[in-house]
């Protein structure tokens, strides 16, 4: 008797696969976007305050020897510092400027001199888009007017929707020498800028600085200065300056231009 043949086993239909979940790269669509709208019109801004903690510098080192076969006179100097600054360290949007710097000297006599010297170390805060208005205090050159020198004190400065800007500023100004001695001479100063046009093609620039020596009268100091931008490869610029030292002493009168 003939057994009857097993069905042969047919496999399961594979189960149909999920369709893909749309990417979420892509799920925005640009709706409400026009063509003649900036690539990044809808792109929120980062304000000052959100941003990360950064830091930023350099280090440098400065050397020199120089030595005399004929009378034995020798001066050497050696120079180590460091720049740095640290943006938004407080979470406020600020700015930490720091320059501190060691120098060593030997002189001809076998006399050896270490200096610590620091011209910068600040803390400024505004200034930017979301905030016009910028402070700026501690030890600095100054940014309104940086013809008036480095300062120990405080600057204030606007800059308008037009890009006109303006400022003053007071404070002690630290003598350009190697130990950046301060509090002998007092300054307040004060600025106005003027700009033509998006583009700023033309720049109008005065500034005016009263110096006292030892709460003296020493120095006016009046500044004038341009810059017109004609075309494409053209800077012309020119710079006045009128000083004026009404303290004892001779009366003296200077001006220069450039």
């Amino acid at each position: 008797m003939r057994r009857p043949e097993e069905p042969e086993a047919v496999p399961d239909a594979p189960e149909p696969e999920p369709e893909p979940e749309p990417d979420p790269k892509w799920s925005n669509r640009d709706e409400g976007f026009e063509r003649d709208m900036a690539l990044l019109a809808k792109v929120k801004p980062v304000r000052p305050e959100e941003r990360a903690l950064r830091l930023s510098g350099r280090a440098y080192v400065i050397a020199a020897l120089s030595d005399s076969s004929t009378n034995n006179v020798g001066n050497d100097f050696l120079r180590v510092g460091t720049d740095l600054t640290i943006e938004n360290p407080f979470e406020r949007g600020g700015r930490i400027r720091a320059q501190v710097e060691v120098d060593y000297l030997t002189k001809s006599n076998e006399n050896e001199e270490v200096d610590i010297l620091i011209p910068r170390l600040s803390y400024a805060w505004g200034g930017t888009r979301f905030d016009p208005t910028r402070w700026e205090a501690g030890r600095f050159l100054q940014q309104g007017m940086p013809e008036f020198g480095f300062l120990d004190g405080v600057e204030y400065g606007v800059r308008r929707e037009s890009g006109h800007r303006y400022g003053a500023s007071l404070g002690f100004m630290p003598e350009p020498g190697e130990d950046f001695e301060s509090f002998n001479d007092f300054q307040f100063a004060a600025f106005y800028e003027y700009v033509s046009g998006v583009r700023e093609e033309l720049t109008l620039t005065a500034g005016f600085q009263k110096t006292l020596h030892n709460g003296t009268a020493d120095r006016d100091l009046l500044i004038v200065k341009g810059r017109y931008l004609p075309g494409k490869g053209w800077d012309l610029l020119a710079t006045v300056w009128i000083d004026f030292y009404t303290g004892k002493g001779p009366r003296q009168e200077f001006l220069g231009r450039r």
